[in-house]
């Protein structure tokens, strides 16, 4: 299924309903996907999860 990303609007491939999606393999901490679910409405794209996953915490202006 094509997509949109809710944080950049880019398109891009999802699986999110089966097994092997490439998310599976972003390592985000249980924080940060709790702010991702509060704050978008949908999936990200690779590129956006990735700059998340880099991080791995909340962005530095916002607090749960």
């Amino acid at each position: 299924m094509i997509k949109k990303c809710s944080k950049c609007e880019a398109s891009f491939a999802c699986k999110n309903d089966a097994r092997g999606c490439w998310c599976e393999n972003i390592n985000l901490s249980t924080q940060l996907l709790a702010y991702l679910k509060e704050n978008y409405e949908n999936c990200l794209c690779p590129k956006c999860l990735k700059e998340f996953e880099k991080l791995n915490k909340l962005p530095a202006n916002d607090k749960i």
